[in-house]
């Protein structure tokens, strides 16, 4: 038995199978990708990982929410207003850049008050095994935003960074409306 830090061990053979299961919603808060990224190399060609990797996805919502929460138990209490947007799938058979930073434009499909986004992660157990979030896997996480009243239709640009392994002081988001041209 090894007691080591998994991001810095130097290997002395190669693994038909590496077991990482550092994982966290969107992998903010946990250092799974670090790990893999170092460990890459001690897989043999036809090795395996479990899990083998997301997908996340991100939803506007109207929260009580006032900073970065996990939703537990229905709370903090949060409403929908927008389809969900399936943002990225990883895969962990190769590198994965740990900084993420997109802009995805959402359309809002209820009336409300767009203050936070729900990021959502579904585990791949395997390629044809997908588990949901848990309470102990990846709850979905709330992000708070600045307050935008919205109603059916209108569109949202978000911009979204955050540093995989970085943990939760990396995320940052905003949104604002984009106004259709006449």
């Amino acid at each position: 038995m090894v007691h080591a830090d998994a991001s810095k061990y130097q290997f002395s053979t190669k693994a038909d199978v590496i077991i990482c299961e550092m994982l966290d919603t969107a992998l903010i808060d946990e250092e799974q990708i670090p790990v893999l990224n170092s460990t890459l190399k001690y897989l043999k060609e036809d090795g395996i990982i479990i899990p083998c990797g997301i997908i996340n996805c991100i939803e506007p919502v109207e929260s009580s929410c006032e900073h970065i929460s996990y939703e537990e138990d229905g709370f903090p209490k949060n409403f929908v207003l927008g389809e969900p947007i399936f943002y990225s799938k990883l895969m962990f058979g190769k590198h994965v850049e740990p900084k993420f930073n997109q802009m995805f434009m959402i359309k809002i499909n209820k009336k409300g008050i767009v203050n936070g986004l729900k990021l959502t992660t579904f585990t791949l157990i395997t390629e044809k095994i997908i588990c949901g979030p848990t309470p102990m896997l990846n709850p979905p996480l709330i992000i708070p935003l600045e307050k935008l009243n919205v109603v059916e239709n209108d569109l949202l640009e978000v911009n979204l960074s955050y540093e995989m392994g970085g943990g939760l002081e990396s995320v940052r988001a905003r949104a604002e409306k984009i106004h259709p041209k006449p």
